[in-house]
């Protein structure tokens, strides 16, 4: 979303500054129906604070005068009864009735505002029983003991009274809009002047009486045009800022400092306009400040910087446990990156299939990109555990990699399968996941708006660092390896002088040393500036893996959305942001497919975590978090680890593709399956998940594990590993 001035918007739409989008300067309505509701909707709610409108403050005074007019009149009447100036059934019919309507009347304040009910007609029902309670006060009269009890004394009690108080205070507590209000009290005033025109012999008296209740009524209604002039210029302004949050559609997910600055200063500009339309012998230096701002907004949301998250304040809500996990898993050493644009641009290719080796695999290949629940242990079974090499051929040539990069079939399948070989058995981190996760990554850019964008290069680029971001996997984190002064660790360290992305370097270099090897070069046969181009992304896209950079990558792509609102994916620089996030999310992908499916991946990632816990136990480290098989509840764990970080990448995510995809097949599913999750959890902890750290990481058998001390055989807790 561009930074909004209202001038120059006004000026392309052919309005002037004074009426900018309103159907006429008398009604004040927008010429969009939408936009109308949408504003009387935040006159009646608590967001009417941000257009400068304090909404709880004058439902109290409009139910104050309410509660006085009421008591007012009920004392009067009480009064009169113990005068003998009426009777009982005079009293009982006055005051009855007007505390009936009195309390129905409170009633609906009270489901609106207090309890917050939703309902398209809240305007409609506020103003009906505004409407009636006028009447009745009006109708309490002489007129009653006429027509109703004209056995009794005539005496009444003047209504203007509770009239005046009430056309002041229902102002934007009942009405939202003046032209309703003069029309809903022109009515009223006219069946004031009607009923004592009829009851009252002083017909002087009566037209005073009613003059003066227009006049007020005038006066009010002027007032009332004024502010809500006002009102629809900063709701106009700030529409882009302003929307109608709830609890369901809130951001919950951690704030940078970044977003916040981002956002006050975007509210702040978007508010200038009005003031320099007031203050005009300061239009100067207003200018100046909204060129600052401007350039401040657009420096926070395109430049590399260092964007951090103060973990105390992730949620409110979370416990000791998951800040530990986060501070060890996604709170690292950061580091500003430098990276070079090109407007070298690859032609786009129509994807192709070719024959296959393999026939029989054609169809269960090509699901490829189009199902989010591709079932890869089912191909790893049909490819005798060679998911890796399999997916990577294919892919090469669905895409028509081969043919647009000149690259033959012995090269690439040469190299995928070198670098399949060179993945360690883990129960977690082997080939199967790093095919899973490229066949995530082409399913959330086919499935959305950026596979219109994303070039030949891209997808070559996407193909190998997918593969490859795991490649010679130990097992164990970053932290373990810092930790126990691993050797691979140390080498790191020694050439970059900190502890940042250690196994992710490790995975990057490995990958370009298995495609030096003969006949294995797959960018052997590309132009060098593209070669390098190619080599810089895949590096990018596997250090992106690194959980130290979570918040980093994230807090920056927030903070681009934030200030506007969309990513010019035609650029290059802007594309590969964008495919660090895919890459992101796919490699946390598992948690987002079918239950039956992030079961089994959940399994595998305990037991790599609880290897790793007993090899820390071993050798006298601290052991990291839920990474003790005595002590971890896996449900929670896993529960956290969806709200914390996985919902919010793909909820940022989406924000850029905006994929009704990607909506319902992946955000939906982490919320169902962080839901099932967290109503697992209760005091118990799971023991085992019955594997032998010894067995070099080979599952075999069948393991049922029950997680957090749920038993069933539909138990969501309750998973079944089937090797």
């Amino acid at each position: 979303m561009k930074v909004m001035d209202i001038n120059s918007d006004n000026k392309q739409k052919g309005l002037s500054p004074e009426e900018p989008e309103l159907q006429s300067k008398f009604s004040l309505q927008f010429s969009d129906k939408k936009q109308e509701k949408f504003y009387r909707e935040l006159v009646l709610s608590d967001i009417a604070t941000t257009i400068g409108l304090n909404h709880r403050e004058s439902l109290a005074t409009y139910i104050f005068t309410l509660l006085l007019v009421s008591l007012l009149y009920i004392s009067a009447y009480l009064s009169t009864y113990f005068e003998g100036k009426s009777y009982l059934r005079t009293l009982l019919y006055q005051t009855i009735l007007l505390s009936s309507v009195t309390i129905a009347t409170s009633i609906i304040y009270y489901m609106f505002f207090i309890k917050e009910t939703l309902s398209n007609h809240k305007s409609l029902y506020l103003i009906a029983s505004y409407f009636l309670l006028a009447e009745i006060v009006i109708f309490n009269n002489v007129f009653v003991k006429v027509e109703i009890f004209p056995e009794q004394h005539e005496y009444g009690f003047t209504s203007v009274l509770g009239l005046l108080p009430m056309i002041y205070s229902s102002k934007f507590s009942v009405f939202t809009t003046f032209l309703m209000y003069i029309v809903i009290n022109f009515i009223i005033s006219i069946t004031f002047l009607t009923v004592n025109l009829i009851s009252e012999s002083n017909t002087q008296k009566t037209i005073i009486e009613f003059f003066f209740l227009l006049c007020i009524l005038l006066i009010e209604s002027r007032t009332f045009y004024t502010q809500e002039y006002h009102l629809r210029e900063k709701f106009l302004a700030m529409r882009g800022a302003i929307a109608p949050e709830t609890k369901k559609n809130e951001d919950l997910s951690p704030k940078t400092d970044v977003e916040q600055i981002s956002r006050a200063v975007k509210e702040s500009i978007q508010l200038l306009p009005l003031i320099r339309r007031k203050e005009s012998t300061k239009t100067m230096y207003l200018d100046k400040i909204f060129e600052n701002l401007s350039r401040v907004i657009n420096m926070l949301g395109s430049r590399n910087s260092i964007y951090s998250v103060d973990v105390d304040d992730l949620d409110k809500n979370l416990d000791n446990e998951d800040k530990i996990f986060l501070e060890q898993t996604c709170i690292g050493p950061r580091r500003s990156q430098a990276r070079t644009s090109t407007r070298f641009v690859v032609r786009k290719t129509i994807e192709v299939i070719k024959n296959y080796d393999i026939q029989e695999l054609v169809g269960i290949l090509k699901r490829i990109g189009k199902e989010w629940n591709f079932d890869i242990f089912f191909l790893k079974d049909c490819t005798k555990n060679k998911p890796l090499a399999s997916v990577g051929s294919f892919c090469m040539q669905k895409y028509h990699l081969d043919t647009s990069f000149n690259i033959i079939p012995d090269v690439y399948d040469c190299f995928f399968s070198d670098l399949e070989g060179n993945y360690k058995p883990n129960p977690y981190h082997n080939s199967t996941h790093s095919a899973e996760v490229l066949c995530s990554f082409l399913f959330l850019v086919q499935q959305s708006t950026f596979s219109d964008y994303i070039q030949d290069y891209e997808i070559l680029a996407s193909v190998i660092a997918m593969l490859g971001h795991d490649v010679a996997h130990p097992g164990v984190t970053n932290r373990f390896l810092v930790n126990s002064r691993n050797p691979l660790a140390i080498t790191c360290n020694f050439y970059i002088d900190n502890d940042s992305s250690v196994l992710e370097m490790m995975h990057s270099a490995t990958t370009f040393q298995l495609m030096q090897r003969n006949n294995q070069d797959l960018l052997g046969n590309i132009p060098k500036d593209i070669g390098i181009l190619i080599r810089a992304m895949i590096i990018d896209m596997i250090l992106a893996t690194d959980m130290a950079k979570h918040f980093d990558l994230i807090g920056k792509f927030k903070a681009k959305m934030i200030s506007s609102n969309s990513v010019p994916l035609h650029l290059a620089d802007q594309r590969v942001e964008v495919m660090k996030i895919i890459t992101k999310a796919s490699d946390v992908g598992h948690a987002a497919k079918s239950q039956e499916l992030h079961q089994k991946w959940t399994v595998l990632v305990c037991e790599e975590f609880f290897t790793q816990g007993d090899m820390e136990k071993v050798q006298g480290l601290p052991i990291s978090m839920y990474c003790d098989r005595d002590k971890t509840d896996v449900a929670k764990s896993q529960a956290g680890f969806i709200k914390n970080i996985v919902l919010p990448i793909y909820e940022s995510l989406n924000l850029c593709l905006d994929s009704p995809s990607i909506k319902e097949k992946c955000i939906d599913q982490l919320e169902l399956n962080m839901r099932s999750w967290e109503y697992s959890v209760c005091p118990k902890r799971v023991h085992t998940l019955g594997m032998d750290p010894e067995e070099n990481h080979t599952l075999k058998g069948r393991t049922e594990t029950t997680i957090a001390g749920r038993t069933g055989r539909n138990s969501w807790a309750t998973l079944v590993l089937n090797n």
